[in-house]
Formats: C-alpha cells, structure tokens, sequence
C-alpha cells in the first residue's frame, strides 16, 4: 500500500467465488469516498468442533503475556473485562453505559500481527474494552469518542501508530462520523501502519456508533493526520476481499483477554477468515497441552464466519486458548493465528 491516500472503492465487494481465499493478500485496504454504506455479512449458527484430549498432570498458561485475538508475535494487554458480545461478522456491539458511572463496555479494533514474519504481518483484532464517557456526555458521539480515545492509547502488545496523539471531537451525523485530534506531533511510521492506523479509528468509530458511514479524520501537525497521509481525508470500512487486508484472520471473542470464568463447561468463540473454514486450536497450561483439535467456520474466506470450540470442564488455573490455520499452499506458514490467555477460578 502507498503511503499517500487510499484508493478510493465506493462501493461493497460482491461474494466472490472461495477461490479468491487465493488472492486475499492483494492490497486493497481502506477506501474514501461517499455514499451509501457497505453491507456486514450475516452470521449464521457456529459449528461445532471436533476435540481430542491430551491429559496433562500439570498445566499453567505458555505465555501469560498473550492476548484474546492477538497473533503470537503479540502479547496481551491486561484487564478487559469478561464482556458477552454478540458475535456479528463485521458489525458492532451494543455499547453497555451505565448512566451513574460513566462507562461502558465498547468495540475497539487494535493493530496487532496476525502471522509471524519479516516484517509480521499486521492487521485488527477487535476487543471489547472498558471505557470512561465524559462527564453529562450522551449518546453515539459520547461513545464513539470514547471507544477511539482507547483505541488510540498505547498498550503493551499492541502496534502503537498514534503515540501520545489523543482524541478531541466526535461527531456523528446520519451520513459521516468526523474525527479531529490533537496537533500533536506525527509519528513517521510505515505506509502500512499509517493504513491500518486510521482502519483503526474507521472500524472503532463506526462500530461505536453503531452506523457504517464513511469518516472524515482531521488534526495533526504538517497538515498531515498520521504517516503521510493528509488531515482532513475521509475513509470508510474496507468491504468484501478488500476487508481481508484489514482485520486479523482470526477473532478470539469469548473468553476474553484476562478474563475469569467459572469452573462450569466452557465454550471459547470467535470469528475466522480462513480456506474453507478449516482451522486447529490447542489448550495449553504451563506450556503443556491440556486439550487440542480442528474446528470448522460457518464459512470460508473471504466472507467471516462464526466458530465455536467446546472446550468442557477445566481445572481452575490460567490457561492459553491458540486457534490457527496453516498455510493454504501446505507449507510449513500460517494463514493467520490468535491468542488468548485466562484463568478459571
């Protein structure tokens, strides 16, 4: 992807035949332009996965550093809570504000490496993270503020584009979210930050919002909002294959990252964009390998489909949940992976 604006594709990719899983690492990334709104595919009922066990005397997580959604070249943040999103392929969770505290539990799409390499490969993992809303602040332009402040705070783990760039406006209308940030300095990064940076921003603000309209990001110094690319420019959502060039291969929505969760059957689910909808997953805890399998997407790449692995009744301790998928060519690569780290109790 050039460093200057991103191509303009006003309009949503038809369902293309699965073939074109073959072409997903064609630069297609965010589009600017106008009209109407690109189309989130639906999500149909998960699969269920099949499981084998491997018994394992004793268990703790490999990496206690990983996180939900994140590849293993990307370590976990802390905290986030044990939130119950609603799993839509592309599309948003209701935001949860309590009106006395001021805070709420919204989407946020961070920049992570989705599969190892030189340079890793980096892409968004969508995260349901608390938030704090300003004070007597209401509404979708409260929430969406809030949700792009976290997303643009730097967090171990996680690719910071923004640096101690912040946040100041919001606003929502029908048919465009605008952005304005501080005029703070510019971090020189890549072409390829600078993208999925303000994807970042896009798929947050929008999803907050809960409207998938096209969104205008002003303020920096140079006249330039991050990277080379112009202040005051307008993106919107990649859709179809151009979508695959955006988020992370794999989502790990439930359980989330740190989370706690009781010592009854538990059930790990998420999202995949991978050939055929094939993938594996192994359950691990101190490194070694408490349960593994293959599982099956309700769809293949490009569309996003629903997965659910019943994972049964575990030990309490803190374990490490992978799911990956190798590389359609059989090469000893990867499609794409994720992470997730938490503890039973």
């Amino acid at each position: 992807m050039p460093a200057a604006q991103p191509t303009p594709t006003c309009t949503a990719t038809s369902r293309p035949h699965l073939a074109l899983a073959l072409a997903l690492g064609a630069a297609l990334g965010l589009s600017g332009c106008g009209g109407s709104p690109a189309t989130a595919p639906t999500a149909t009922a998960p699969a269920t996965a099949s499981t084998t066990t491997t018994p394992s005397a004793s268990t703790s997580a490999s990496t206690a550093a990983a996180t939900s959604s994140a590849g293993a070249q990307s370590p976990a943040p802390t905290g986030g809570g044990t939130p119950s999103p609603s799993v839509v392929a592309t599309g948003a969770k209701t935001a949860q504000t309590p009106a006395s505290s001021g805070r709420a539990t919204v989407p946020v799409y961070l920049v992570a490496a989705d599969r190892p390499g030189t340079p890793p490969r980096l892409r968004l993992f969508r995260q349901y993270l608390p938030a704090t809303i300003a004070s007597g602040s209401t509404g979708a332009a409260a929430t969406a503020e809030a949700a792009v402040a976290t997303a643009m705070t730097g967090r171990p783990g996680w690719t910071n584009v923004w640096g101690e760039r912040h946040v100041t406006d919001v606003r929502v209308t029908p048919t465009r979210i605008s952005i304005t940030l501080d005029d703070g300095p510019v971090r020189q990064v890549s072409a390829e930050e600078s993208r999925l940076g303000v994807a970042s921003l896009v798929w947050t603000a929008t999803a907050a919002a809960k409207s998938n309209v096209p969104v205008t990001i002003t303020g920096g110094s140079g006249g330039r909002v991050l990277g080379t690319l112009k202040s005051g420019g307008t993106w919107r959502r990649a859709s179809g294959v151009a979508a695959t060039t955006e988020l992370a291969t794999f989502w790990i929505d439930q359980p989330g990252a740190g989370a706690t969760v009781g010592a009854g059957p538990l059930t790990a689910t998420g999202q995949a964009c991978v050939f055929e909808g094939a993938f594996a997953w192994t359950l691990t805890k101190a490194g070694a390998t408490v349960r593994s399998g293959h599982a099956q997407a309700t769809s293949g790449c490009p569309e996003r489909g629903t997965w659910s692995v019943p994972l049964g009744r575990l030990a309490a301790g803190t374990y490490q949940l992978r799911v990956y998928a190798g590389s359609m060519e059989g090469s000893a690569g990867l499609q794409g992976e994720a992470r997730t780290t938490f503890t039973v109790r």
